[in-house]
């Protein structure tokens, strides 16, 4: 036979229960919009059953909250953390190659391609006035806008270049960070949750951290049991980058990022806390390092040393012309360019014609006034078909800027790839995962109601048990 105060226990879980729901649900409106925030449902068990005297009837009795648990998808987590690293890296290559699109954009009115069409263009023009100052000092102002350009060019890519290596060494600390983060996390949720309390915000903000950091490296998160509560395993998380344990539970490694130069072009290292080099698979990390390095990806060392080679080429190529040539005072041996700078970033106007226009070398013989056939053997110089390999200097810098914009064309397909990936179990984690106000209110108005309900019925069993003790009494 049932306990005369069964419908007591029975009304007072029940009451238990809808407050443990309705606070649950509450609090999951609350956090609707809080960023990484997890919904959180009340794990009830079913209770016990019994048979009423007659063997007519079952009745379920005291089915209770157990716990309050996060609503989760393990799957989807490790999926996302697969995918975001490979989004991270594209999308860092992406932003660097416009950028260096933008900076080598040849077609452009002040692009290297039109400064060489208007040197062209001037020394033309001077063959049919030799003894004019005015398309002279033209032809002088147009290579040093040609110079200008070189310099300018590659000091934009110089300073992008500098840009990016902050950028390492800032993410590189961010990881440090976030790996401390982590193993920190780790052990305030075990520590926690052995005391009996609920780690769901710490469990929250270590997953955010997680998604944080997947898109900065390639990394494989595993989850280990610590420990128990009642049944309830407590796990922590292993991180392993590059099969080094990056976070094991309450541990964590560093890395550490120094400049080296390679070649005269500056590198960047990265090592582990114990000295093992490490080289990024992927992530936002390899993809600022391999626009950073000299490398085989084509980042912008290769673009700085591609712009070296024609300006070594075309310094080389028109002072060996102009210096055979004479100028209006009779000067030979006079280079085009300072022989002492050859790089994009240095290539100058020699200090000869800077400050003697006459010494522009365009006759092929001393005091022959009229003369222009050096001078159309410097223009010959610069239409020269094979001046590298097949190409000339405007061909050069065109296949350049073709090979860029290739290379940003794929980059920026890799990024709607990858992040259209990414996206998609995002959204199917937050489908489990994130709060949905329609449903919180449904279920709101729902356990208000269950509440209300057992409410009544307390009270019905209390003035049933008041009248009986009322009656025996008297």
């Amino acid at each position: 036979m049932a306990s005369t105060f069964g419908g007591i226990s029975l009304c007072s879980t029940g009451l238990y229960t809808s407050q443990t729901n309705l606070y649950t649900t509450n609090n999951n409106i609350s956090n609707a919009d809080t960023v990484g925030y997890t919904k959180q449902a009340v794990n009830q068990n079913p209770g016990y059953t019994t048979t009423l005297s007659d063997g007519g009837m079952v009745v379920v009795i005291n089915p209770d909250a157990m716990s309050i648990e996060q609503e989760r998808s393990k799957y989807l987590d490790l999926r996302y953390w697969e995918s975001m690293p490979s989004y991270g890296e594209w999308q860092v290559k992406s932003d660097g190659l416009n950028q260096m699109e933008t900076i080598l954009g040849e077609l452009d009115e002040t692009g290297i391609v039109s400064q060489l069409d208007s040197l062209l263009t001037s020394m033309e023009a001077l063959s049919t006035e030799p003894q004019s100052s005015a398309p002279s000092t033209a032809v002088i102002q147009d290579v040093i806008a040609l110079c200008d350009t070189l310099n300018n060019t590659a000091k934009q890519l110089y300073d992008m270049q500098t840009s990016v290596e902050e950028e390492i060494f800032y993410e590189v600390n961010q990881i440090n960070q976030i790996s401390a983060e982590i193993a920190g996390l780790n052990d305030e949720i075990l520590n926690l949750s052995l005391s009996g309390g609920n780690a769901s915000v710490l469990i929250d903000q270590r997953n955010l951290l997680v998604d944080e950091l997947s898109s900065m490296m390639d990394i494989t998160v595993s989850e280990v049991v610590v420990g128990s509560v009642d049944g309830e395993n407590i796990t922590s998380y292993n991180i392993i980058c590059d099969n080094n344990l990056l976070v094991n539970e309450g541990d964590y490694q560093t890395i550490h990022a120094k400049e080296v130069t390679v070649d005269g072009i500056r590198n960047v290292e990265l090592a582990w806390s114990g000295g093992q080099v490490y080289e990024p698979a992927s992530g936002s990390l390899k993809g600022h390092m391999d626009l950073m390095n000299d490398s085989e990806y084509k980042g912008i060392p290769y673009y700085m040393k591609s712009l070296d080679e024609f300006t070594e080429t075309l310094v080389s190529n028109m002072n060996a012309v102009h210096e055979s040539g004479y100028g209006l005072d009779g000067s030979t041996g006079i280079p085009m360019f300072d022989p002492n700078k050859t790089d994009a970033m240095t290539i100058s106007l020699s200090d000869d014609l800077l400050e003697h226009p006459e010494k522009l070398a365009m006759s092929s013989s001393p005091g022959e006034a009229g003369n222009v056939e050096n001078l159309f053997s410097m223009i010959d110089a610069l239409n020269d078909p094979d001046a590298f390999s097949e190409a000339s200097y405007k061909d050069y810098i065109s296949k350049l800027s073709t090979e860029l914009r290739s290379e940003t064309s794929y980059a920026n397909n890799q990024v709607e790839g990858t992040g259209s990936l990414c996206m998609q179990i995002d959204l199917n984690r937050m489908s489990i995962s994130g709060v949905s106000i329609d449903e919180e209110m449904t279920t709101l108005v729902y356990q208000q109601q269950i509440y209300d309900a057992t409410a009544k019925m307390m009270n019905i069993w209390s003035e049933i048990i008041a009248t009986t003790i009322s009656q025996l009494g008297g």
